[in-house]
């Protein structure tokens, strides 16, 4: 139980010299004497922080005649109380704030300013504590310091001599202990226990704390997770090792790169990857949204802006610990917002910003940020700005192989094993992560009613399920699909993955592209995609009429074009004018009100349609064959579109399907 120290402060300032002494003495006085003891147990842990960031230079001007100003940093807010009492235990002051940001009109750096001023002009020493000084201290106090203690997570050297501080007895060596709290700390350190048991509870606690999100423990770890592939691959295994340097003391967690936005279409498994660099690392996940602020809040402004710190403090609590902010594009571009909207919003975004600001730095304890959107155009840009989410990293639907792996993941190493799933995912490509995962809950549901093993022919009719289209229907996609891929292969405007009328959701018909990777394009180049993009509407036309499949939303053919055009007159001054009129994400919202652009936009349309039209009916027999082999097939690879194109130019074929270049 705790021990009852004094009430009253010792009437005479300490010298310099006992303050380089002092706290040493307290602590071997608690293992001498438990009865005699400076701290109580549950300021132990405070005390030992506070102990070794007091410099010997800081103690000096701590013990300055003149006063001192002193402003201590902690980790997150349930530590305040503590290390104030471990601060007092040092010397007097003539004011201590203890600032959290809990109370809105009291807790701002312009008020108190005149009191600090006042105590410090008298010789008095004030201290100031919070886990963010420049958001929640008077001003005058951090502006003035002559002592700053920034207060971190204690390290494993320091639990363990706060255990033999509280017990008497040496723990050993000490396991990493990540995301407790100071709660937690004394909670597990308790007089009359032994130093086995205060560690026992604290790794428990640890463990309790690392499952914040009940869905953790499922993960797969990042590099057992299937799927994972490119840039998302290569930036969270690259994390991982980071942080495993930084365990291993090699380098500072500052040194991490640890912040970024995963972008990506529904079903992606933006969220699944956030908890798998969480179970990776060890460490507590903190998942919140915008919506969630208003579900668990009354929804008024107030409300909003507080749960956004305390979803930003309990990451800090429970540091290092990975916050993951989901459907971040919940918070709107203030730049889109009418007046009405942008007064609501404001406070709001300013709010998530600067608690950003805090976990960027370091300031607000090391948290790991990751931001996950279906749109990343939707960001406001002060969000993704150079020291905040900068590093925008795209979760793309699988590859074929990428597929297989997710399906044998999911059906599990009982169900077909050893069997070839590539054939599969082949025909499924352009699928999710979400998509093979409830085809294989479904092929095993199918199984276990029909009371026998798992069979392709399931998975088959799961991922492409037999063509309900009319035989011209389905024709007709093919070859609207197949101009596409000859356009884009012939016109370099990149290489051709697969071509497939494996029906998708909404989708017919699906062509698979890598773009040529080009740091800038000419108009030359844009002109080439669009006309790319638009042979698909020209092939409806060549064999029949035009269709609605070629427009309708954002992503379709038409509003890709679109956009893009509006993109060069707007943005980019590839149009009649060198004026920026909007970001080249923003520049087709201008159509609506500009109509000066609609006609340089919609004559451009017309004229690379003609392209199009053109280049339709120079290959129409290689296009024509091709789409008659996708009916049949299903699904073509580019190396087949490459070699019929080939052959149309006379061309020797290659390894890959690539002609031969002079």
């Amino acid at each position: 139980m705790a021990r009852t120290k004094p009430t009253t402060p010792p009437s005479d300032d300490p010298t310099a010299e006992e303050f380089l002494t002092g706290d040493l003495a307290h602590l071997a006085a608690r293992q001498a004497d438990p009865d005699d003891m400076p701290y109580e147990e549950v300021e132990t842990l405070a005390g030992i922080l506070v102990h070794d960031a007091l410099t010997p230079g800081k103690r000096l001007a701590l013990a300055a005649p003149d006063g001192a100003a002193v402003v201590v940093r902690v980790p997150s807010p349930d530590w305040v109380d503590s290390v104030a009492a471990a601060m007092r235990s040092h010397t007097t002051f003539a004011d201590m704030l203890i600032r959290t940001g809990a109370s809105r009109t009291q807790d701002r750096p312009e008020v108190g300013c005149d009191r600090v001023s006042a105590r410090l002009a008298r010789g008095g020493r004030v201290c100031g504590i919070s886990q963010d000084p420049e958001r929640f201290l008077p001003a005058s106090l951090v502006a003035g310091a002559d002592v700053r203690l920034d207060l971190a997570q204690p390290t494993p050297g320091q639990v363990a001599r706060a255990i033999q501080a509280v017990t008497g007895e040496d723990p050993g060596p000490m396991p990493p202990l990540h995301g407790l709290g100071h709660h937690d700390y004394v909670a597990a350190l308790r007089t009359g226990s032994t130093a086995a048991a205060c560690l026992a509870r604290l790794q428990a606690a640890a463990r309790s704390r690392s499952v914040v999100d009940p869905d953790l423990p499922e993960a797969p770890l990042l590099h057992e997770m299937p799927g994972l592939e490119g840039e998302a691959r290569d930036w969270t295994l690259a994390l991982a090792d980071d942080f495993q340097a930084y365990l291993a003391g090699r380098i500072d967690f500052d040194a991490i790169a640890r912040h970024a936005v995963f972008c990506g279409e529904p079903g992606t498994g933006k969220t699944l990857l956030a908890r798998s660099v969480a179970r990776t690392l060890g460490v507590p996940l903190i998942e919140t949204s915008v919506a969630s602020w208003f579900t668990q809040t009354q929804g008024y402004l107030g409300d909003v802006v507080r749960e956004v710190s305390r979803v930003f403090s309990a990451a800090a609590a429970a540091a290092p610990a990975v916050l993951f902010l989901d459907e971040a594009d919940g918070l709107p571009n203030r730049g889109r917002l009418d007046n009405r909207n942008r007064d609501f919003w404001k406070p709001i975004i300013g709010q998530v910003l600067l608690q950003l600001d805090g976990a960027t730095s370091g300031k607000n304890g090391k948290i790991i940020v990751i931001a996950g959107t279906n749109h990343v155009e939707d960001l406001d840009p002060a969000l993704v700005r150079p020291g905040r989410l900068s590093r925008v990293i795209t979760v793309r639907k699988p590859s074929v192989p990428g597929l297989a792996d997710i399906l044998r993941h999911h059906l599990g190493p009982d169900v077909l094993p050893g069997a070839d799933l590539t054939g599969v995912a082949a025909l499924g490509v352009g699928a999710t992560g979400a998509d093979a995962a409830a085809w294989a809950q479904a092929a095993r549901r199918t199984a276990r009613v029909a009371d026998r093993p798992v069979a392709i022919a399931d998975l088959m009719r799961l991922v492409a399920p037999e063509d309900d289209r009319t035989p011209a229907e389905a024709l007709a996609c093919a070859r609207h699909e197949i101009a596409h891929a000859c356009a884009v292969e012939a016109l370099g405007v990149g290489e051709v993955r697969t071509v497939t009328t494996v029906k998708s959701g909404e989708v017919a018909g699906l062509t698979r592209t890598k773009l040529a990777t080009r740091l800038t394009m000419t108009r030359a180049q844009i002109e080439d995609y669009v006309v790319a993009t638009l042979c698909g509407r020209a092939a409806d036309e060549e064999w029949g009429e035009a269709t609605t499949g070629a427009g309708g939303p954002a992503g379709s053919d038409l509003g890709m074009a679109t956009r893009t055009l509006a993109a060069a007159h707007a943005s980019f001054g590839l149009g009649g004018t060198l004026l920026h009129r909007a970001s080249d994400a923003d520049a087709h919202r201008l159509l609506a009100a500009c109509p000066d652009l609609r006609r340089l936009v919609s004559a451009d349309l017309d004229r690379l349609y003609a392209r199009s039209r053109d280049f339709v009916q120079a290959h129409r027999d290689a296009i024509d064959g091709l789409a008659h082999r996708l009916v049949d097939e299903r699904l073509l690879t580019g190396a087949v579109i490459r070699d019929r194109l080939a052959e149309d130019r006379g061309a020797p074929r290659t390894k890959g399907g690539r002609r031969a270049r002079a």
